[in-house]
């Protein structure tokens, strides 16, 4: 009778592995999601977001929230690969959602995204969204924060004029204040804010005057004039307290950051420009030719800087 044959000791291991990594697998799986795909409807119209929210966040004391929005022709997806938020909210635990534009686009105040007849109001939308969002996780609501890239950094402007009682600080890349709506803004509180904008960009100028090739009206302030409208707003001092020069890489850009402060309920208003840069996320890929959007600077990580900001807002 032969006896039954017994398994090598490298087969052994090697079955051993293969178990380990089917009960790591199905771990996996069932762990506790960190992403959600989310709708809600807002006057009749269904509206999309993405949600990252870190499992280290805490229900008892409540986490930020980063909203962050894309630009034109962009969607929550593509600004969650762009940005890299997500790693800086696992690390410094906090929420950020990537909202979708109604047919990618912000009704950002220079001009109305409609649906046939009807304008969209985004205002609303992103006012839901907060209400939405601080049902289903723990979000510190004194922590609620906006930023974006182009038209969605026009657009976290007009809800920091729009919705200062919901968003407490608000940053803008690739962007300025439109001259409407600096007419118009008139926030409840001082409101901190930043703006990142490359002086060489060839669709928003950084100089101010309109926007070539767009279907958004009406003229922009300089980079430099939304700043000093903010830090007025603010009641901060009337000229920034020196400069920093940020040169980290060889990539013909630098720049200079300017910060006004003095401000009411320790507020801070802050410009970044950026010598040589384009209409561009610094720190990200050259997602465009130069020739086409100018240059992405890598002398810092935009995403950084905004959650630096956003951090010292709340201190």
């Amino acid at each position: 009778m032969k006896k039954p044959k017994t398994m090598a000791p490298k087969r052994v291991a090697a079955a051993a592995g293969s178990l380990a990594l089917l009960i790591l697998c199905v771990w996996a799986v069932s762990a506790p999601a960190k992403d959600e795909r989310g709708e809600l409807v807002v006057d009749g119209i269904k509206r999309t977001y993405l949600v990252h929210a870190p499992e280290s966040i805490s229900e008892s004391a409540g986490a930020p929230l980063v909203l962050a929005l894309h630009g034109r022709f962009g969607s929550g997806r593509q600004m969650r690969r762009s940005s890299g938020f997500d790693g800086i909210a696992d690390r410094e635990g906090f929420i950020v959602a990537y909202p979708d534009g109604f047919k990618r686009s912000w009704a950002d105040g220079r001009g109305e995204v409609k649906k046939g007849d009807r304008e969209i109001d985004d205002v609303k939308f992103v006012s839901a969204l907060i209400d939405e969002l601080a049902a289903k996780y723990p979000v510190d609501k004194e922590r609620v924060y906006a930023c974006g890239m182009s038209n969605g950094g026009f657009m976290s402007m007009r809800l920091a004029c729009m919705l200062s009682d919901k968003v407490h600080a608000a940053a803008a890349v690739g962007s300025t204040f439109g001259e409407d709506l600096s007419r118009q803004c008139e926030p409840g509180r001082a409101v901190p804010v930043m703006i990142v904008m490359g002086n060489a960009d060839p669709i928003v100028p950084f100089s101010g005057g309109r926007v070539e090739k767009s279907n958004f009206q009406g003229k922009l302030l300089s980079a430099f004039d939304a700043a000093q409208w903010w830090s007025a707003n603010d009641g901060c001092e009337k000229s920034p307290s020196g400069e920093t020069v940020i040169d980290g890489a060889d990539d013909g850009t630098r720049a200079i950051e300017k910060t006004w402060r003095g401000c009411r309920d320790d507020a801070s208003v802050v410009l970044i420009e950026i010598e040589n840069g384009g209409h561009t996320w610094p720190g990200d890929d050259q997602y465009l030719p130069v020739r086409m959007v100018g240059k992405t600077s890598q002398d810092f990580d935009a995403s950084e800087k905004i959650w630096s900001f956003f951090k010292g807002a709340a201190d």
